[in-house]
C-alpha cells in the first residue's frame, strides 16, 4: 500500500468482475454502513469502472466518477465511456469539484 493511504479499517474487498458489486461482502459492507454514495476510481474506464459505476446504479447507489482519477485505453475511449455513463446518470465529479465540496 501507498504510504500515503490512511486506513481507517482492516477490510478488503477482492473483485473477479469487472463490476465490483459482484462482491456480496463488498454489498453488504455498504448496506449496513448505508453508504448510498458512491465514488469510483481505477484502471480501464471502457471496463471495469463502467461496469463498477452502471453495477452501482442498479442498486440504487449514487454513482459519482472522478475523470483525473481513472484511465482507459486511450483519452478518446476515455471520454467516451464518460459520456455514456453520463446518459445513465452517473455523476461526472471533476477533481477541482471535488476538492471544493470537500474543503
Amino acid at each position: 500500500m501507498d504510504t500515503n493511504l490512511i486506513l481507517v479499517n482492516d477490510n478488503i474487498f477482492v473483485k473477479e468482475d469487472g463490476n465490483a458489486f459482484t462482491v456480496t461482502s463488498l454489498v453488504e459492507y455498504l448496506k449496513i454502513n448505508n453508504a448510498k454514495e458512491i465514488i469510483v476510481t481505477g484502471l480501464l474506464a471502457e471496463k471495469c469502472i463502467y461496469n463498477t459505476l452502471l453495477g452501482g446504479k442498479e442498486l440504487g447507489n449514487d454513482m459519482y466518477v472522478i475523470p483525473e482519477a481513472i484511465i482507459g485505453k486511450s483519452t478518446k475511449s476515455t471520454r467516451k465511456a464518460l459520456n455514456k455513463l453520463s446518459k445513465r446518470d452517473v455523476h461526472i465529479l471533476p477533481l477541482n469539484e471535488y476538492c471544493d465540496i470537500n474543503n
